[in-house]
């Protein structure tokens, strides 16, 4: 009786193979059977073995599409003159009204384009008194807090001579201050501050443009700043500007055109090789990934030379290094070094949201009407159209994929169907209930 139960099963199953080995009347058929049915049990257990590796190294597939919109939030536009102080002896100085006193940006360091370990050992400090009066300056500037800097930098009013928006002159609460430790006094247009949303536009092209007229007062230049003209940076309204790696220059005595398009990258966050963070949902520790590299950087460089870059502007709680101190200074060199030589060793992944502005610059030169136009340059900053591209990184494999691939091999090797495979759980079941009532009867025990 028991094996008749159990060959009712097997003749009755799903599987081809394994009915076609329990019904046939030939031994040697069954065994013909019983390889084959082996055989595409290994293939399908290997290819779900490729599958499984592939799926645990979380691959993504990226998707682009193009919105079309009628209106856009109009970018916020920072400003930074490239002479952070001004020299007062070389010309006059305007003052008009004071704009109110807003945050500082982060900066990345300068003081490895002017000093480092090898020069010290190579002497070439020791004989170049350009260089060490640049030191000294390097110096002096950066133990300085940020009021002593807005005090002796270009005032926005002096720097900002017009401004208008859409055709209409800007707004003075759309205009924000802030001070850099590279560049001095700087402002944003269109920051976002909490009450107030930022500017939208309908409109592209020059007539809807963001136009600026600014004053960048190279008479009052220090003879160590070695170009001169304007960096801009181009930012949503809600991001820190970082002008040393998202700037662009543009000279005095031109009219420069920016055309604008919006780019937008959404990533996955981990497991996903991206990895990616959401810096605004952990704002108490970093606003950035430019923060936290840098962040980064000064954790390193005080647990080895127990003193801190002052370029990097962050940590300033901690011990600065003094940049006359050539024991320092090739501490400093050496923890960069290291950095670069031993990988990311800073975990700071790219965030999750991502919004890139791609920039087309032509520019003509200034009419004669402009009196000092050796020291002006104007801005016309525009969309050039209304199309935002946005890519979207999404899992490759999602829970219907992943058992629809499963479900491809196991009918290709195995001739097994979704409803097959409950079904061999039902009889495996069944089974199981019969063995168990068979161990448990009384003849049995007998």
């Amino acid at each position: 009786m028991p094996q008749s139960n159990e060959l009712w099963l097997l003749k009755n199953s799903s599987v081809y193979a394994v009915s076609r080995m329990c019904n046939s009347q030939f031994s040697f058929i069954k065994i013909l059977w019983l390889l084959l049915f082996i055989a595409s049990f290994i293939g399908s257990s290997y290819r779900i073995k490729e599958f499984f590796s592939l799926y645990q190294q979380y691959p993504a597939v990226v998707s682009l599409r193009v919105d079309h919109k009628k209106r856009m939030e109009f970018p916020a536009i920072s400003v930074c003159n490239l002479n952070r102080r001004k020299d007062l002896t070389n010309c006059a100085v305007s003052n008009f009204g004071r704009l109110p006193d807003l945050g500082t940006p982060l900066v990345l360091s300068e003081s490895r384009n002017l000093i480092s370990c090898a020069k010290y050992r190579s002497n070439v400090l020791l004989h170049d008194r350009r260089r060490l009066k640049e030191l000294e300056f390097l110096n002096q500037h950066y133990g300085m807090n940020k009021t002593s800097i807005k005090m002796l930098g270009h005032r926005i009013s002096n720097l900002l001579q017009k401004c208008s928006f859409d055709g209409k002159y800007c707004r003075k609460d759309y205009l924000s201050e802030f001070v850099s430790f590279r560049y001095g006094n700087c402002f944003t247009f269109n920051k976002k501050i909490d009450g107030r949303k930022p500017l939208k536009i309908s409109s592209t092209g020059v007539r809807s443009a963001l136009t600026l007229l600014l004053n960048l007062e190279v008479c009052s230049y220090q003879n160590s700043t070695d170009m001169i003209g304007a960096i801009i940076t181009v930012h949503t309204p809600d991001e820190i500007p970082n002008p040393e790696k998202d700037g662009f220059i543009v000279s005095p005595g031109f009219e420069v055109s920016i055309s604008l398009k919006q780019t937008v990258i959404h990533r996955l966050r981990a497991p996903y090789r991206d990895r990616c963070m959401d810096y605004k949902a952990q704002a108490k520790k970093f606003l950035s990934k430019n923060e936290c590299i840098r962040s980064c950087m000064q954790d390193h460089s005080f647990a080895k030379c127990n003193c801190i870059n002052p370029t990097l502007a962050v940590k300033s709680n901690l011990k600065t290094c003094n940049f006359k101190n050539i024991s320092e200074i090739c501490c400093l060199d050496d923890v960069l070094n290291d950095l670069t030589q031993h990988g990311p060793v800073c975990d700071c992944p790219l965030p999750c949201r991502s919004v890139y502005f791609n920039k087309k610059l032509s520019r003509a030169i200034l009419n004669e009407k402009y009196a000092i136009r050796k020291s002006v340059v104007r801005l016309n900053i525009f969309y050039e159209s209304f199309e935002k591209h946005v890519y979207e990184y999404s899992p490759k494999f999602d829970v219907s994929k992943v058992l629809s691939y499963l479900g491809n091999i196991l009918g290709l090797w195995v001739g097994l169907s979704m409803i097959a495979v409950f079904e061999v759980l039902e009889k495996l079941v069944f089974l199981y209930k019969y063995i168990k009532n068979i161990g448990s009867s009384p003849s049995t025990k007998n």
